[in-house]
């Protein structure tokens, strides 16, 4: 079975349970690490998933007086772990949130919403565009608030809010010259018609 390994808040990456169970032993992992698979509510400290014998705390021995004091355990060699009931691992304070289950490849990384790029692209088509312009620029202020909406509510996994402003502004300065051009064209023939009643 793979379980996603995370410590401090960070990802350590996906092993299968044979290669952490050698880690274990190696100190490679912890058993405060925390994992979780397909299938978990949530992240638990390794002590809490794989099997407690695994798990087993390296308990430090005296410092022998000379090397025949040593005694090397070998696999199969040592006394039975089953007799040895661990105790689990203690629950420090102030332990940081479990990270989220990852969702997607490159983790911590988040995506910019596609309305927020529809809106600057929009935005600049019509700003170099006169007749397209007047057609995009509805659609483009749209986007730019669905964009906005997205990455300002509550757990928004988005980013890219500059880029969603940047279109609204682009939209909303096209708005206000096609705006401008109108009112000085009525104005021109309002002007016209005042001119040709006093003729």
């Amino acid at each position: 079975m793979q379980y996603h390994l995370g410590r401090d808040g960070s990802p350590l990456g996906e092993f299968p349970e044979a290669e952490i169970l050698s880690g274990l032993t190696t100190g490679r992992f912890l058993p405060t690490d925390l994992a979780w698979c397909a299938g978990m509510s949530d992240w638990k400290p390794l002590s809490e998933v794989l099997p407690q014998p695994a798990l087993l705390p390296a308990v430090p021995s005296p410092i022998p007086s000379s090397p025949a004091d040593v005694e090397v355990l070998r696999p199969g060699t040592g006394p039975s772990l089953t007799k040895v009931s661990p105790s689990p691992a203690p629950t420090t304070p102030g332990w940081p949130a479990p990270p989220a289950p990852p969702t997607h490849v490159g983790m911590g990384v988040m995506p910019t919403p596609g309305t927020a790029i529809a809106s600057l692209v929009l935005g600049i088509i019509s700003l170099v565009t006169c007749s397209l312009g007047v057609l995009l620029v509805i659609p483009g202020l749209i986007c730019g608030h669905i964009a906005l909406n997205q990455i300002k509510a509550p757990g928004s996994r988005y980013e890219g809010k500059a880029l969603a402003m940047t279109g609204l502004i682009l939209n909303y300065v096209w708005l206000g010259v096609v705006v401008l051009c109108v009112v000085v064209i009525l104005a021109f023939g309002l002007l016209g018609a005042i001119l040709e009643q006093f003729n």
